[in-house]
């Protein structure tokens, strides 16, 4: 018994050095966590740039075809409105009054029975001096 009563007792180890000890371990213990981490958080922001970057291009696209459609179709009633234009014109030409007005001006041509009269150039009076 006198042998029990000898062992001298360990001190105590003050409590902040016990705090330590358990912080380390506790530090060693935890493990990766990806609810407690900020990957999730920083790859949906990331998603979030792409998804505006995408979006925003793309409407700008869109916007400037749109102004191209509208472009053309305003080219293509004017081209309608012209090509209406030229089919009136191209009826009045090969009307059988226009072109026998182009057969008389341009080349000179009359109808059977008809006389030509050409007119000189120069005011000539049609007075004629013979024999002077």
């Amino acid at each position: 018994m006198s042998q029990l009563a000898r062992v001298q007792p360990q001190p105590e180890i003050p409590s902040w050095e016990n705090e330590n000890e358990e912080r380390s371990t506790t530090r060693r213990k935890r493990r990766f966590s990806l609810s407690r981490s900020r990957i999730p958080l920083v790859l949906v922001v990331l998603l979030l740039v792409y998804l505006a970057f995408t979006f925003t291009s793309q409407f700008g696209t869109i916007v400037s075809l749109q102004r191209d459609v509208q472009a053309i179709e305003t080219e293509i009633a004017d081209m309608k409105r012209k090509n209406e234009a030229l089919h009136n014109e191209l009826r009045n030409v090969k009307s059988n009054y226009n072109i026998e007005k182009s057969a008389r001006k341009d080349l000179g041509l009359v109808k059977t029975g008809e006389t030509r009269v050409i007119f000189a150039p120069g005011g000539a009076t049609g007075t004629t001096s013979i024999g002077q």
